[in-house]
């Protein structure tokens, strides 16, 4: 299960999640694409890992996105 709430971008995010569980998350990326396919959700929901705390490896069981 994603720690990211988005759909369709099953590709971005799994390379995402990868580099983040691998402690290889590279110092930039770039989202491209067409408008509307949640460039900015999936920029925005990793800052807000990145920014967390204490970050969650995967959501909780029953817990409200």
């Amino acid at each position: 299960m994603s720690i990211f709430n988005i759909c369709h971008q099953d590709s971005a995010i799994d390379r995402i999640e990868q580099a983040l569980s691998a402690g290889r998350l590279h110092h930039g990326y770039l989202f491209v694409g067409q408008d509307g396919i949640g460039k900015t959700t999936t920029a925005k929901e990793l800052a807000g890992v990145l920014l967390c705390d204490h970050p969650r490896t995967a959501p909780r069981e029953g817990a409200n996105p």
